[in-house]
């Protein structure tokens, strides 16, 4: 359907030939030209083609119209216009840095000279020098492209070329080249002390160009100054921010080692120089080894240890806390920098429980078992107060409270009685050392002076200061029991004495603090019992004995001791497989506390960790990482332990893995196999025990576990 240039030339030859040849461009059809033969000569036209025919001999018109239509029609179209598009393309033995293009055969009479393939990575465009082209001989089928980088993914085009020009480019074909193990360091690599036992760790990804993968993980290894080896984590990095990796279970006041280095699914990455630094002082972790004590008098004892183990001390120690004390008295504290000291003025014959703690700049550290010594025996101080009454007509009444130090077992008490003015002995005997009043009779009318004191295996102690007493036929109603401060149990049964002396037998009364009344039972003796004592038992009462010649009373104040109130409780601290808790007493109960508590669970029951009244936290180990938990404490004194604190959830720190976000798929994928990139995986500050990787093919339900 082209337009051609027809031009006639007679040849004078015996037979008649036409040629075909296809040059570059066509032409189109000219008016008539004298000549001898016939010549179709072209004009520039990209559509049409060049023909040249040669005729011997003479035709006519209808002969060249043959012969023009032979060489159109009876000619195969493929011979006048360039090949057809590559198809096939597919890529073969994908490497790191090669890859082999294949495509389909061609047909013999398809007038293919070479081929042209256009390699260029997928995240460029076509423009003028973004991509490469090679020439590849007609008589191959592929050809392998090289000088690839790795894990890259490219795109390919191919091109048939005869001596018409180019033919249209063949579909894209995009693959992915293997990865390489990365050639570069990481960057910026620095420490944060975090505390005593954790630190982060930074660092900037190597030079993208060297990482010789799509994606970079990183194998993080630490070692302390005296470690052989570096013991190694895998991190996975983020999503955002620089990667990073906060390292616990450090050991405090240690000087450690740490190396990063990137690595892929094909090799690791070089290794940096060392970085270093020092966790932060801790408390000491175990407490004074070896502690003993020896009485050296009946006011002093000697206390000699030896310093925690190097390995817990955790730090500089700046020295050590004595903690003594006795019975229900809170601890006194004696510090000092060496590890032998002398406590002094203490009390005599007194049992004393001694602990000793060592600290550093970071606080306190765990005190001790504790050991036990009793001062020696001394004289007995002086009773602790004495009354002289009037009993019958010609006897006395003498009541005494005990010392209030004894300074040992009491042997006896020694009563003493005196005529005032002439000094003369009147009276001297030894009591029972369980008795507290001693009736003596026979006494005649005058004014005498009565003392008392105490004697224990040492002798005999300090007097009491005399107290007087006429004796002149009359039994005026009075009280030979002494009130005073009471200190009872909850739950216990307790008297309040009232003996009391006089003639007629006088009559006694009970009043609470307040002036009401009490429902108490009176015993025959005027005592007051009161059973099963409750806390609304404590105040103030009063017992008043009268008789037409006097009047008596005493005064009470009972102290109901109850087990303390519950600890607040809160949380200090949180780690993959750690808990810290804190808590603080609020009310001891009127007895000093002597023990805590601490109870957890995650499931089932309760777990306990007792420990002592100094210490107000605790860290709890071997956790589940990731786990909802409960914590609560309990606080103990002498009579009993409080209700559990209000309890307080919380967890250690993870959480089930994610895969990412849609948009960052973890596979890539290609015309023949998948590459899934498990490193991907947030694993969420819990280590990944498995991966469970399924797929399932098109058109089918059923998935299949790889």
């Amino acid at each position: 359907g082209g337009r051609g240039v027809l031009r006639l030339h007679r040849f004078q030859r015996p037979r008649a030939t036409a040629v075909h040849r296809p040059p570059s461009n066509s032409g189109s059809v000219e008016r008539p030209v004298k000549g001898s033969g016939f010549r179709l000569t072209p004009r520039k036209s990209p559509a049409d083609r060049d023909f040249h025919s040669h005729q011997d001999g003479v035709v006519g018109l209808r002969g060249l119209i043959d012969v023009v239509r032979g060489v159109r029609w009876n000619r195969s179209t493929s011979e006048c216009k360039p090949p057809g598009r590559p198809t096939g393309l597919r890529a073969m033995d994908a490497r790191s840095r090669s890859v082999v293009i294949t495509w389909d055969e061609y047909p013999p009479s398809s007038g293919v000279q070479t081929f042209v393939l256009n390699h260029k990575k997928t995240t460029d465009g076509w423009d003028e020098g973004k991509f490469v082209t090679t020439e590849v001989s007609s008589n191959e089928l592929d050809y392998a492209l090289s000088s690839l980088q790795p894990a890259t993914s490219y795109t390919v085009r191919a091109f048939a070329r005869n001596h018409l020009g180019l033919s249209l480019a063949s579909e894209e074909l995009v693959f992915l080249t293997e990865e390489e193990g990365p050639t570069g360091e990481v960057r910026d690599l620095k420490a944060e002390v975090l505390g005593p036992r954790s630190a982060l760790i930074t660092w900037s990804p190597p030079d993208p160009q060297t990482w010789n993968s799509i994606r970079l993980n990183y194998r993080l290894g630490i070692k302390s100054h005296h470690g052989d080896q570096y013991n190694s984590t895998e991190v996975q990095p983020k999503d955002e921010g620089k990667p990073q990796e906060t390292l616990r279970g450090l050991r405090p006041f240690t000087k450690y080692f740490v190396t990063v280095r990137a690595f892929n699914g094909r090799g690791v990455g070089p290794l940096p120089l060392p970085l270093h630094f020092t966790t932060l002082e801790d408390v000491p972790g175990e407490p004074p080894q070896a502690l003993t004590c020896k009485t050296l008098t009946s006011t002093g004892i000697e206390v000699q240890w030896d310093p925690p183990p190097t390995s817990s001390q955790n730090g500089i120690l700046q020295g050590y806390k004595i903690l003594y004390y006795h019975d229900e008295d809170r601890a006194k504290e004696m510090t000092s920098s060496r590890t032998t000291v002398i406590l002094k003025d203490l009390l005599k014959f007194t049992n004393y429980s001694i602990q000793v703690l060592a600290f550093t700049s970071a606080g306190d550290g765990v005190s001790s078992p504790p050991v036990s010594c009793v001062t020696h025996q001394d004289l007995p101080g002086p009773v602790g107060g004495i009354k002289c009454l009037r009993s019958k007509k010609t006897a006395v009444m003498v009541s005494w409270i005990p010392p209030q130090f004894p300074n040992g077992p009491i042997r006896s008490y020694e009563v003493q009685i005196r005529r005032v003015p002439s000094g003369e002995e009147e009276f001297r005997k030894s009591a029972s050392p369980h008795l507290t009043a001693f009736e003596v009779q026979g006494m005649k009318a005058g004014e005498y002076d009565v003392w008392v004191w105490a004697a224990n295996a040492v002798g005999g102690g300090e007097r009491s200061p005399p107290v007087r007493v006429v004796v002149d036929g009359t039994v005026p109603a009075g009280i030979y029991s002494f009130g005073g401060v009471e200190r009872v149990w909850r739950g216990a049964d307790h008297t309040l004495w009232c003996h009391s002396v006089g003639d007629p037998a006088p009559r006694t009364g009970w009043v609470r603090g307040d002036g009401e009344g009490v429902d108490h039972l009176v015993e025959r003796d005027g005592s007051l019992r009161i059973r099963g004592v409750g806390r609304g038992d404590g105040g103030g009462y009063t017992c008043t004995v009268y008789n037409p010649l006097g009047r008596d009373s005493i005064s009470y104040r009972l102290h109901v001791l109850v087990p303390p109130s519950p600890p607040q409780l809160r949380i200090l601290d949180r780690t993959q497989s750690t808990i810290e808790a804190e808590w603080e007493s609020t009310d001891d109960g009127g007895s000093p506390i002597t023990h805590y508590v601490v109870e957890h669970k995650a499931d089932g029951e309760w777990v306990e960790r007792k420990t002592s009244q100094r210490q107000t936290s605790l860290r709890v180990e071997d956790l589940p990482c990731g786990t909802a938990l409960l914590f609560r404490v309990r606080a103990g004194n002498r009579i009993g332990e409080s209700e559990p604190s209000r309890p307080v959830s919380t967890r250690t720190l993870g959480d089930r893995p994610v895969w990412p976000r849609p948009d960052d798929p973890p596979l890539v994928a290609n015309h023949t196999s998948v590459q899934v990139f498990l490193d991907r995986v947030r694993e969420r500050e819990c280590p990944l025990e498995y991966v469970s990787l399924e797929y399932m093919r098109e058109n089918e339900d059923a998935w299949i576990i790889v």
